[in-house]
C-alpha cells in the first residue's frame, strides 16, 4: 500500500514539475489532509514465561482519518529542513474477543521536525521524526457474554517516524503524499496485563505555503 502511495506521489511530481516554475519551499505552512489509519494492538500477560511476559492476544484495524497540520520550513540551497505540528482524528474500534477488550482510538496530537532534498526544482523528498499523543478509549467485559463492566480512556505518549513526497504547485499551493509510523509506550490495562499501541498512518494532503 505505502508503495502505491508514494508512487503515485511522484507521478504527480513529475507532472507538476513539468508545468510550473521553480517554488520557494521557505516559509509557514498549512493543509488539510485525509488518509487511511491502521492500529495494532498487542496484550501482554507479564506473568507468563516465569515472570518474562508474553503475548496474549493481538489485532489491526483499518479506518478512514482526517486531520490538519502547520509547519514552517527554511530552504536552503537544495536541502530543505522545518518543523510542523498536527492534529488527526479517526475512529478504529477492535476487539480481542478472548481477552474481553475493546479498544477505541480518538484523536492524536503530533509535532516534529523533518528535513528533506528536491529531487527537481518543484518537488521534495523528506524525512521526518517526532512526538505523538493519542487518546485511548479501553472498555472491559466479560469474554463469554460481552457484558461490559468497565472502561477508561487514556492518553498515550509515543514517537513516530516516517517520510513522503512533496510537490510545490502555483501561487504557494503544494499537494504531499505521506507515511508515519507510530509506537507508543505500554501502559496496564489491569492486573498483570500491559497494552502495546502501534499505528501505520497514510495521507494525502493539500495545503498552501504563505
Amino acid at each position: 500500500m505505502k508503495t502505491i502511495f508514494l508512487a503515485a506521489a511522484v507521478a504527480a511530481g513529475a507532472l507538476a514539475a513539468s508545468t510550473a516554475t521553480a517554488q520557494s519551499f521557505t516559509g509557514p505552512r498549512v493543509e488539510g489532509r485525509l488518509g487511511a489509519d491502521a492500529i495494532g494492538v498487542d496484550i501482554r500477560e507479564r506473568d507468563d514465561f516465569n515472570g518474562r511476559g508474553g503475548f496474549g492476544g493481538s489485532s489491526h484495524s483499518t479506518d478512514f482519518s482526517f486531520g490538519a497540520e502547520v509547519g514552517f520550513d527554511v530552504q536552503v540551497s537544495n536541502l530543505v529542513f522545518g518543523g510542523y505540528a498536527g492534529a488527526d482524528i479517526t475512529d478504529v474500534s477492535e476487539t480481542l474477543e478472548q481477552q474481553g477488550v475493546t479498544f477505541d482510538t480518538g484523536r492524536n496530537l503530533t509535532a516534529g521536525v523533518r528535513a528533506g532534498a528536491l529531487l527537481s526544482p518543484a518537488v521534495l523528498a523528506y524525512g521526518k521524526v517526532g512526538y505523538s499523543n493519542s487518546r485511548i478509549r479501553t472498555e472491559f467485559s466479560n469474554a463469554g457474554t460481552q457484558t461490559l463492566f468497565s472502561n477508561f480512556d487514556e492518553d498515550q505518549d509515543g514517537v513516530h517516524f516516517g517520510g513522503g513526497v512533496e510537490v510545490a504547485l502555483a501561487r504557494g499551493a503544494y499537494v504531499r503524499a505521506d507515511y508515519t509510523h507510530t509506537r507508543y509506550e505500554e501502559f496496564e490495562i489491569d492486573v498483570g496485563r500491559e497494552l502495546r499501541l502501534t499505528r501505520n498512518q497514510f495521507f494525502g494532503a493539500i495545503g498552501f505555503r504563505f
